[in-house]
């Protein structure tokens, strides 16, 4: 996959619509935009799983064709690794 992609690069389906958008995806890297709003917080103030879970699913999405079965995830978040 190309180490860069377009700015704000649409990833399509349920992760789009929550507003997710690929910046890059290379070397085992994969980077996914996303600006989380109170809507998107679940009744005790954190992200919601199923947000993060369409965050983790968009970003191996991305990475899986250059991959292989040796692929591992690393999730890191404004505050450092979730």
């Amino acid at each position: 996959m190309a180490s860069a992609m377009a700015d704000d690069a649409a990833t399509g389906g349920f992760a789009e619509r929550l507003g997710a958008r690929a910046v890059s995806a290379d070397d085992g890297r994969a980077t996914v935009r996303f600006d989380a709003t109170d809507e998107h917080l679940n009744p005790a103030g954190t992200l919601h799983g199923g947000v993060l879970a369409t965050l983790v699913d968009t970003a191996m999405g991305l990475l899986a064709p250059s991959q292989g079965p040796a692929a591992s995830l690393r999730v890191v978040g404004g505050d450092g690794v979730l």
